[in-house]
């Protein structure tokens, strides 16, 4: 074999080399929404205040779209191949939008991402976790949501609750997660939006 030949041997073995590697790319990531199975219809009470949801913070190491999950309790890791679509805390505010225009209590829900207008009432949150625990067998999710209510009239706290709910996971995976998720905060959602309606009354 001449040097030329050596030479084109080494780049057909290279070339080969590449495509297989091509060929195995990682799959992308699968994406996943917080999305509870039944949404309240739209109820306006006229003589009711008005309330601006704030967008959600979210507390150190919840702040990304990662799905969280634990096998010891200081510990945080992501699950490598799903991610929520956005970080849950966004995912939470046309949600909050929803169940408290459902409730009944207001003349208008307004929502700090589409409106410059300030309400009567402006309702703050946090996400302070959302995980998925492996302490236990099964697995279970670990969702916590503080809210603060506040006349903005008047300058004024009408109420402060931390929400803080655990539900099993149906498989320890990934999806398990997801499904165990929705339902904490569509558990979560309903507490909160009872509390302030509580919290505005006279």
């Amino acid at each position: 074999m001449n040097q030329y030949q050596r030479w084109l041997a080494i780049g057909s073995v290279v070339l080969l080399s590449s495509c297989g590697f091509v060929g195995k790319e990682k799959a992308p990531p699968t994406h996943y929404v917080l999305q509870p199975t039944e949404l309240p219809s739209p109820k306006v009470n006229f003589d009711g205040p008005s309330i601006l949801v704030a967008k959600p913070l979210a507390a150190a190491g919840f702040d990304s779209n990662a799905q969280y999950y634990s096998s010891t309790p200081y510990e945080l890791q992501m699950y490598r191949d799903s991610r929520w679509i956005e970080s849950p805390a966004d995912l939470l505010l046309p949600l909050l939008v929803r169940y408290l225009e459902g409730s009944g209590q207001f003349n208008s829900v307004l929502s700090e991402s589409i409106s410059p207008i300030t309400g009567d009432l402006r309702l703050d949150t946090e996400l302070l976790m959302m995980r998925q625990e492996f302490f236990t067998q099964p697995s279970q999710v670990h969702v916590s949501v503080r809210a603060q209510l506040l006349n903005m009239r008047q300058q004024t706290i009408l109420g402060i609750q931390e929400f803080d709910v655990i539900v099993p996971a149906s498989s320890d995976d990934a999806i398990g997660g997801v499904k165990a998720a929705n339902q904490a905060v569509e558990q979560i959602l309903t507490e909160m939006t009872q509390a302030v309606a509580k919290w505005i009354k006279p």
